[in-house]
C-alpha cells in the first residue's frame, strides 16, 4: 500500500513538475536560460503526501461511507 502512495507522490512531482515547465516554456517573454527549479514541485508533493497520510482513514471511511449509502439506496428502490 505504501508503495502505491509513493508512486502517486512521484506521479503529483512529474505533473506538477511538467505544468511549471511547459508554463515557462510557453510564455518565455525573456531571452534567459534559467532552469525549471523543483524546489515548489517536491514541496507541494511532500505536504500532499502528508496531508494524505493523516487524513488516509477518514478518507477511506468516507469513501466506504458512500458506496454503502449507494447500496442503501439501490436496495430500498427495490424493494419499493
Amino acid at each position: 500500500m505504501i508503495i502505491k502512495q509513493i508512486i502517486c507522490t512521484i506521479l503529483l512531482f512529474v505533473i506538477i513538475y511538467l505544468i511549471i515547465f511547459l508554463d515557462k516554456k510557453l510564455n518565455n517573454k525573456c531571452n534567459c536560460k534559467k532552469n525549471v527549479s523543483i524546489k515548489i514541485p517536491v514541496i507541494f508533493s511532500l505536504i500532499c503526501f502528508i496531508i494524505f497520510k493523516i487524513l488516509e482513514n477518514r478518507i477511506y471511511s468516507y469513501i466506504n461511507g458512500l458506496s454503502v449509502i449507494k447500496q442503501d439506496i439501490i436496495t430500498d428502490m427495490a424493494d419499493f
